[in-house]
């Protein structure tokens, strides 16, 4: 009896071959660990935020968690806002479009807000600097800091007012 050849019988060991060599000095390893998630405290239901916002690398507005502090009033968080980034935040890329406000007097209350009465209707910010030449950058940093230490859904309307013009009121895009 003969045995005939196949066309596939060359190839056999050239699959065997593969097959070995594809797994050759891998071997199978457990869980890495990596350290922990990433983790960000919010404010809670019935809190305020204690967040101002910077623009980021990419020049998207951020909010920035302030974790060292308390819960703070929309005139405090726009004086840390005035401030611009901490050193570590500047590390990171973010930065602020606000006017450096060379008077410390000013600088110390760079804003005053006047809330509607009631609750109902725009929250007046007045700035010592004039906001026709702001930004829309800047002027949405003014805007949804503000939105957010007034209201936790960051919905409320804003009205920027400098020595030059007042803005139409305004609310954070940030908060949808």
């Amino acid at each position: 009896m003969t045995r005939t050849a196949s066309a596939a019988t060359p190839l056999v060991p050239l699959v065997l071959l593969a097959l070995l060599a594809a797994g050759c000095g891998v071997k199978p390893t457990g869980i890495i660990e990596s350290g922990r998630p990433a983790s960000m405290a919010v404010a809670g239901e019935g809190e305020r935020s204690s967040m101002i916002y910077l623009i980021g690398p990419t020049g998207l507005l951020t909010p920035v968690q302030r974790h060292n502090y308390p819960p703070y009033s929309a005139p405090d968080l726009l004086r840390l806002l005035a401030d611009g980034p901490t050193q570590d935040e500047r590390k990171a890329g973010l930065r602020s479009n606000l006017p450096v406000i060379p008077d410390p007097k000013q600088r110390a209350r760079p804003a005053v807000v006047e809330y509607p009465e009631g609750r109902d209707g725009p929250t007046r910010v007045t700035l010592a600097y004039r906001v026709a030449d702001l930004t829309a950058a800047a002027r949405r940093q003014l805007v949804c800091t503000t939105a957010f230490a007034t209201s936790r859904s960051g919905h409320a309307q804003v009205i920027l007012t400098g020595p030059d013009t007042t803005l139409p009121a305004t609310s954070c895009d940030a908060a949808d």
